[in-house]
Parts: C-alpha cells; sequence; structure tokens
C-alpha cells in the first residue's frame, strides 16, 4: 500500500514584513512614474515658453531693425526750431533721443504722398521705450508739413517725452519679464557715452548704428524660458556728423 502523501494548503497569507516590503516597492515605482510624467510636463511648458518667448523677441528685433536702418536726418528751412547745420543743408539730426532705455528718431520708412504738398513722401519720428512694467513700446509721431510744403515737421524734446501725443502707439513685448538695453556707437565702433542719462546734443550726431539687447521671459530663474537676443543695427543714412 503506497503512502498518501497529504498536502496541507498554507492559509496564513503574507507576513507583516512581506506586506511592508510590497508596499514600498509599489510606493518607489509610482513615485518614479510620477516624477517622470512631472518632468515631461515641466520639458512641455518650458518648451512651450522659449517659442513664444523667441517669436515675440523676434518680432520685436525685426521690427527695431526695420526703423532703425531707415533713420535719416529731417530736412529744414534754416528758420525752424531744432535746425542744425548752414542754410545750404540745414536739418535736424536723425537721432533725437538716446538713452539705456529708449531711443528717438526720425525714419523715412512707409512712404506715402501727402495731397496739398510739394513733398512725395511723409517720414515719421519713431521712438523704442521701455516703460514702467518692463514691457517695449514703439511709438509714431507722422511728419506735419510746414507752411511752405516743402519740409515735414515733427515735435522736437530734449526729454525722454515729446509734448504732443503720438499718432501710434504698439506695446511689442507683454512678457512679466523684459529687459531692452540700448548701446550707441559711432562710425568708428566707439560707444557713445549716455552716462548723464542721455546722449548730449553733440553726441547723437555722431550715432551711426545701435545694439539692442533684448531680454524676453515669462518669469524667474533658470526654468522660465527666458530668450535674450542680441544685435547691432547699423543706420547707413547717418554719416555720424
Amino acid at each position: 500500500m503506497s503512502a498518501v502523501r497529504r498536502f496541507v494548503r498554507d492559509d496564513r497569507g503574507m507576513t507583516l514584513v512581506e506586506l511592508m516590503v510590497a508596499m514600498i516597492l509599489t510606493a518607489i515605482v509610482l513615485a518614479a512614474a510620477a516624477g517622470f510624467m512631472v518632468s515631461a510636463q515641466k520639458a512641455s511648458v518650458l518648451s512651450r515658453a522659449v517659442n513664444s518667448n523667441s517669436r515675440e523677441a523676434s518680432n520685436a528685433m525685426d521690427e527695431m531693425g526695420r526703423m532703425l536702418r531707415a533713420a535719416t536726418n529731417n530736412p529744414l528751412s534754416s528758420s525752424a526750431a531744432g535746425a542744425t547745420g548752414s542754410a545750404a543743408a540745414t536739418y535736424q539730426v536723425g537721432v533725437q533721443y538716446a538713452s539705456s532705455t529708449s531711443v528717438r528718431f526720425f525714419a523715412y520708412v512707409h512712404l506715402s504722398y501727402v495731397a496739398g504738398t510739394s513733398l512725395p513722401e511723409q517720414p515719421v519720428e519713431v521712438q523704442f521705450t521701455v516703460d514702467s512694467a518692463g514691457r517695449l513700446v514703439e511709438q509714431k509721431w507722422a511728419g506735419v508739413a510746414d507752411s511752405t510744403g516743402n519740409y515735414w515737421t515733427f515735435p522736437i524734446s530734449a526729454s525722454a517725452s515729446l509734448p504732443t501725443a503720438p499718432s501710434a502707439t504698439r506695446t511689442m513685448t507683454t512678457s512679466a519679464v523684459n529687459q531692452v538695453t540700448f548701446t550707441y556707437l559711432d562710425a568708428l565702433g566707439n560707444t557713445v557715452s549716455t552716462a548723464s542719462g542721455a546722449a548730449s546734443d553733440a553726441d547723437l550726431a555722431k550715432i551711426t548704428s545701435v545694439r539692442v539687447t533684448l531680454l524676453v521671459g515669462t518669469g524667474s530663474g533658470a526654468r522660465a524660458g527666458n530668450v535674450s537676443v542680441t544685435n547691432t543695427i547699423a543706420m547707413p543714412n547717418l554719416g555720424g556728423n
């Protein structure tokens, strides 16, 4: 007679130690998965911020470059306010105001004929300024024909603000973190001083290019997606008088 081997089922279940080990392993796996998801989400947010800030910085720099390259001295009659030079070559210097956070100049761009004058083109006075919120703002004043119909006139001021309201205003950067710095160069590449707050009248006439450093971002810190762009923009119509 063969022996019958009896199998006894163990109904004791898991021990406390086994349960704790299982819980710890599960927690480790879940933590790793959660960490991966958080990292992926942060990377996605950062990528979108960088793309958005890059577009904003590029568009702003393109507009500044387009306008600054068109900067031109503004011809005037010898009796006009702000005129410089001899009666045969009287003009307002192209750059009217220059500081580290603001630049104002005459630009012969988007020219159009104005009825009732002998002038075939209407220039604008343009100012790029960093406002109190750190945003880059573009303002424009359309030229007004003088009494002879032969010259264009604009509001003038030695300060950063003009006495008349602009004909057009546009906010070029809207991010919460934004810095714009203007550095001015003469024909030899030397820096034109703005140490006293703004360039002097004599130094304004020397400016032939502007180095613009633009920082656009949506927050502070390494993961804010900030984008910095620097460009030196030549003004070929200004010879550095």
